[in-house]
């Protein structure tokens, strides 16, 4: 905003600033005066609301009608001035016209004085996007959601270009160790008697590259482009097992290691050859052969990129749906025909109860972050209702049920069978050892209270003096935390992007979209980009507060250092707060169970929390057995023990 300034000086203009704030928002206008008219500010207070705070520079008089008049620097308004506001309006009154920016956009060089509106609920603070037309201007009254209801446009996801995926690609090698077959690697079969059934499959030296599978020539034509030709030790015992329909697969490995392509090639390749082969064919109204289920619409809509690239010049057709998306849309989509489906429990389990989705001929169940399902109440809820009004035979002989995550443990089999695989007959690969090269260093960085958000800042503007290119992920604790963390950056002119459960789709898509294609874009992120989400070339991950569980931490530090030779690094942010005592001994616990390489500096601090507790309990301990001891003359010398 300072350069916006500084260019209307280099013009000559000078402006007055009104503000006035509601309970929910805040407005101020910028307006061009004469030469000789002084700057001044206006700020309106409604019931309800506190002062408004004004730039130093700005000498506040009040009047009694509750308004504050003053004058303003030349600098004013400036970045941090701006940040105290939730809406913003620039209009040029010569012109009586007006477009939408956010106050981090870059508006040096414009010919006229932009409008400026700025949502505490809707908007994120767009940057990098030049608005100097009327198309730019809709967009973001479409992102704020300003337009009224006859204007207003649905959420409509807008996919990668497949050839532009397919370069993304081609830069995101697996780290070696994805390739190696070693002695940690475990695989169990459920009984006995499916032994000779699937160990011929798993014959390493029978499938090492994707043409061994005999996959569809144009599956095939985009692996070869985005220069996939060696499978990964997961996918080469994976891909085999489904594409030959052999047996359920439960499956973990670590994070970038493949499991996504290790069912999705092999689940595309066969719906495609089952079509083919029958005699209707891709006929119009035909019901959906596979469903993958997410935990994440990011996930969803992920997994819809890369099956659309794969699918680009066949006849399979393949249908997105989460909560976003027009349902109505999705129904005629699925209506019309199509093959799978890729969506979130909830809107899959509205589907079904409307009668939308008739899943009686499904053969392919994917479950990708299996574990979620049995690990959250919520999730699994959802999933039994999905069940129960969907029409999927889990019982059925002919449907492949498809189990992956980073984080299945061998202790949940059980219950992913009990849910997934009535019947029992499933084989379990376990790789989640095979990482022997870790691309992710692990720092530990102690702080006191409320002063990590200053340390958060500092520490940002080093990382990004020393690499202008790095890219950025700080996990939050929760949304309110996250509003903070952003407000507190923009305050001091750090560029962010921020993705929530509370931000609309349009935005969480445009920080997805930023953080891989922009050098230097730092994402500020609840647990929502925790599983599954691919970032090109992200470094650093921060964690500004303790993860209670090995899952969650162990996904986190999975966004970074999981393509090539990229170094990735962890900072993991520790306070003395009692709660985060308690979340560094829970990690700990949990992280032990999993048998992971827990941090020096991590250990160290749990076992001095141990010992800090243990000497608590016993001088409490010790203090309740004096006072036991002083009361006993009391009362035992008032019992008579003949009385009994």
């Amino acid at each position: 905003m300072s350069r916006y300034v500084k260019n209307l000086e280099k013009e000559k203009r000078n402006l007055a600033l009104e503000i006035s704030r509601t309970p929910r928002s805040v407005r101020v206008q910028l307006m061009p005066l004469q030469d000789d008219s002084p700057l001044s500010a206006e700020a309106t207070r409604s019931s309800g609301c506190t002062d408004i705070s004004f730039h130093p520079n700005v000498t506040k008089h009040c009047s009694n009608s509750g308004s504050s008049i003053g004058s303003i620097s030349p600098d004013f308004p400036n970045s941090s001035t701006i940040g105290l506001y939730n809406k913003i309006k620039i209009i040029n009154n010569e012109s009586q016209e007006s477009s939408n920016v956010t106050k981090n956009d870059d508006l040096t060089g414009l010919s006229k004085t932009k409008l400026l509106t700025m949502d505490s609920e809707d908007l994120n603070k767009i940057t990098n996007i030049s608005l100097s037309s009327e198309n730019d201007n809709m967009l973001h009254d479409k992102y704020t959601k300003k337009s009224n209801k006859k204007e207003f446009q649905r959420y409509e996801p807008k996919f990668i270009n497949p050839n532009d995926l397919i370069n993304q690609r081609k830069k995101m090698s697996a780290p070696a160790d994805a390739f190696l077959c070693n002695s940690s690697q475990m695989l169990k079969i459920s009984q006995e008697h499916l032994i000779e059934k699937v160990i011929p499959f798993l014959n390493e030296s029978d499938y090492v590259e994707f043409k061994d599978l005999d996959l569809n020539a144009n599956i095939l034509k985009v692996l070869n482009k985005m220069e996939k030709i060696k499978m990964t030790a997961i996918q080469r015992s994976i891909c085999p097992l489904i594409k030959k329909e052999q047996l359920n697969v439960i499956a973990t490995a670590p994070t970038g290691f493949g499991k996504t392509y290790s069912y999705l090639i092999p689940v595309i390749d066969n719906i495609i050859k089952e079509r083919d082969q029958s005699e209707e064919g891709f006929y119009k109204g035909r019901k959906p052969l596979g469903v993958i289920i997410t935990v994440t619409k990011e996930l969803a809509k992920q997994l819809m990129e890369e099956a659309r690239t794969f699918t680009d010049d066949t006849k399979l057709t393949t249908v997105l749906t989460f909560g976003d998306v027009c349902i109505n849309e999705t129904s005629k989509q699925i209506k019309s025909g199509c093959d799978l489906i890729i969506g979130c429990i909830g809107r899959l389990c509205r589907l079904s109860k409307n009668g939308n989705l008739d899943l009686s001929m499904l053969r392919y169940f994917v479950v990708d972050e299996a574990d979620k399902f049995v690990r959250d109440i919520i999730f699994e809820y959802d999933l039994f209702d999905f069940l129960e009004h969907s029409k999927i035979n889990l019982k059925s002989d002919n449907l492949m049920r498809i189990l992956i995550s980073a984080t299945i443990e061998e202790g949940m089999l059980n219950n992913l069978a009990t849910v997934f695989i009535p019947n029992g007959d499933y084989v379990f690969i376990d790789h989640s050892k095979s990482r022997i090269n870790y691309n992710v260093r692990e720092e530990i960085l102690f702080t006191r209270g409320l002063d990590k958000y200053d340390i958060l800042r500092h520490l940002l503007k080093d990382l990004l003096s020393k690499d202008l290119e790095s890219k950025i992920i700080v996990y939050v604790g929760s949304k309110k935390e996250m509003e903070l963390v952003e407000t507190w950056m923009n305050l001091y002119s750090i560029k962010n992007r921020s993705c929530s459960g509370n931000r609309t789709q349009e935005i969480r898509d445009e920080a997805i979209r930023t953080i891989n294609e922009v050098p230097g874009t730092i994402l500020i992120s609840t647990d929502v980009t925790e599983r599954g989400i691919d970032v090109r070339g992200a470094k650093y991950v921060i964690h500004l507060n303790v993860p209670t569980k090995y899952n969650s931490y162990i996904n986190r530090i999975g966004r970074v250092g999981r393509h090539g030779n990229i170094q990735g690094v962890s900072i993991m942010f520790i306070d003395e707060w009692l709660e985060t005592k308690n979340n560094v001994l829970s990690l700990v616990r949990d992280m032990e169970k999993f048998e992971y390489q827990i941090p020096k500096k991590l250990l160290e601090h749990a076992y001095k929390i141990e010992q800090m507790k243990y000497e608590i309990n016993k001088n409490c301990f010790t203090r309740l057995e004096m006072n036991n001891n002083d009361g006993d003359s009391e009362w035992t010398e008032e019992l008579s023990l003949k009385d009994f």
